[in-house]
């Protein structure tokens, strides 16, 4: 692979590589290009293994392996910014937005072109720093500059999580 590659994927039987040129399937000493759009992370859907989510920089899109084939499932509608990190929590994906934060997308019903997105880019309860969303003990967290932010899933909020914070600091 010839570009700036951004993250592989561990499947069974392959390796999946996000790169600056698109999507490459690894097998042994084999090399196929299965996406030509430039994208920065995958991310394998937990409750749907053959589910393959691509941050791309103009967008999110889904691939779905049958037996060692990937096919183009679409792209999310109305979703145009630049997808650098995804999670999944609370049966959405969270997406780190570049240079804006962070948006989500509702997988409730399962893949669907036209998901419903939240973007908590206005989110005054949001650092105003970039955030990075990450799972630690089954929680949904946002890494920032200034600290760790927890998602209260029954509030469906965000809250400065200060139980990490060293006294030094």
């Amino acid at each position: 692979i010839n570009s700036i590659s951004w993250h592989l994927l561990d499947m069974p039987h392959t390796t999946l590589a996000a790169t600056s040129v698109g999507v490459y399937q690894l097998e042994g000493t084999s090399v196929k290009q299965i996406l030509k759009d430039r994208c920065y992370t995958l991310y394998r859907l937990t409750s749907d293994t053959n589910r393959i989510f691509v941050g791309l920089d103009n967008g999110l899109q889904s691939l779905y392996k049958t037996g060692n084939t990937y096919k183009h499932e679409g792209t999310v509608a109305n979703l145009k910014e630049t997808i650098k990190n995804i999670v999944e929590f609370d049966k959405k994906l969270w997406l780190f937005v570049d240079d804006k934060g962070l948006m989500s997308v509702d997988l409730a019903q399962g893949f669907k072109e036209h998901a419903s997105i939240k973007n908590f880019f206005e989110d005054k309860s949001l650092p105003e720093v970039p955030v990075f969303p990450a799972i630690l003990k089954d929680q949904l967290y946002l890494a920032a500059g200034n600290g760790l932010w927890k998602y209260d899933i029954s509030k469906k909020t965000f809250f400065h999580d200060t139980t990490l914070l060293h006294p030094a600091f």
